[in-house]
């Protein structure tokens, strides 16, 4: 299936070629069979859902993992050290039934795009009932806001805001109870690094209290707890957000060429990339590890076998063979070795024998 004339949104001096020459050519495939009927590439992460907030209540699934599983392209699940969004870990935490919550997802303002990939917000309707997430690698990057109980790491409770960059392995696991209301800003790429100088690498595999590493989110956790309401939640981050933008680095093709690596799950070819940026192959890598933290193919790696395991877990009667195809693995031995690296091993076909449970349903997925 080729990729016709739809063109990557880079900026507008550019002269770009049609994607076929930019993904390779099963890249190509894949893409577009993920895209049918797209005329262009909109400039948004691949699987964020489409504008507007909205509200899903959870609730009467046969159980809390299927409950995650269903919804977890409209959600945040807590995390501490590398996650954004989650399904409960095979056989542990009560029925569903005993647990009802509320998840909303908003894009931002048309000024904020190019820093803000959108905000969450997750509420409780009920005590939760204890629910553990397992966290592999992702590309995210966000700082969430918990106004309800703290989660619980190996090393003890997260903090009440906490700064979340890209992981490149499997790092722990999370548990949460009780109350929950949490309030996520997800940011593009390098939306931290052009808002608040913060070199990319620096926000690689860390999860720390956000204030200690950028004092204005004291300020904004301020704004936010005085009220409940989603949508003013989400104009008090925006009035913040505008505010420093005033001093935020300007944006260049860097910022483009890795949105476009994100929202494509990593199928792009670089080479052709970094030609079509007009920066060599070397200043390109420099360049976007300063800004995103990690290599432009550690980075596609990390987004491929990302947006892999979510379809896994969206559609658990896919075989892992038709899986590792749609992402543009050369076969599935490339697509477990992905799983060993950046998920320790979770997700590897036969690890979990249990009848009633699939492997990938057990690891935490971001949607965007």
């Amino acid at each position: 299936m080729a990729c016709g004339t739809r063109q990557p949104v880079l900026p507008p001096s550019m002269t770009l070629a049609p994607l076929s020459s930019v993904f390779g050519r099963s890249h190509s495939a894949a893409y577009a069979m993920r895209h049918p009927g797209r005329p262009d590439v909109v400039d948004r992460p691949e699987h964020e859902p489409p504008s507007g907030w909205r509200w899903r209540t959870e609730c009467g699934a046969s159980s809390q993992r299927a409950v995650f599983s269903e919804t977890r392209s409209q959600m945040d699940c807590p995390r501490m050290s590398t996650g954004d969004e989650g399904s409960c870990r095979a056989g542990r935490g009560p029925p569903a039934e005993q647990h009802a919550m509320k998840t909303g997802f908003v894009r931002p303002a048309s000024d904020l795009i190019e820093v803000v990939a959108g905000f969450r917000q997750r509420v409780s309707l009920s005590s939760a009932p204890p629910l553990t997430l397992a966290l592999p690698a992702r590309p995210e990057l966000f700082v969430e806001f918990y106004f309800g109980n703290p989660y619980r790491t190996r090393s003890g409770h997260a903090p009440s805001t906490v700064l979340v960059g890209p992981t490149t392995r499997y790092h722990t696991d999370i548990e949460i109870a009780g109350t929950i209301d949490t309030f996520t800003i997800k940011f593009q790429p390098s939306g931290v690094h052009r808002l608040f100088g913060l070199p990319g690498p620096l926000l690689v595999d860390m999860a720390e209290e956000a204030g200690a590493v950028e004092a204005g989110f004291r300020d904004l956790r301020e704004r936010l707890q005085v009220t409940p309401h989603f949508p003013r939640r989400i104009d008090i981050a925006q009035a913040w957000l505008r505010t420093r933008m005033l001093s935020a680095r300007s944006p260049d093709v860097i910022d483009r060429a890795a949105r476009l690596i994100r929202r494509s799950a990593g199928c792009v070819r670089l080479d052709h990339l970094a030609a079509q940026c007009a920066i060599d192959p070397r200043s390109f890598r420099r360049r976007f590890v300063e800004a995103v933290g990690v290599s432009p193919k550690l980075y596609s790696r990390i987004s491929r076998f990302h947006a892999a395991l979510e379809l896994k877990g969206q559609q658990p009667t896919l075989t892992w063979t038709h899986v590792s195809q749609r992402f543009g693995y050369f076969d599935q031995s490339h697509l477990l070795r992905d799983m060993s690296a950046f998920a320790d091993g979770m997700a590897v076909p036969g690890r979990y024998r249990s009848r009633d449970t699939d492997a990938a349903a057990d690891i935490s997925y971001s949607g965007r």
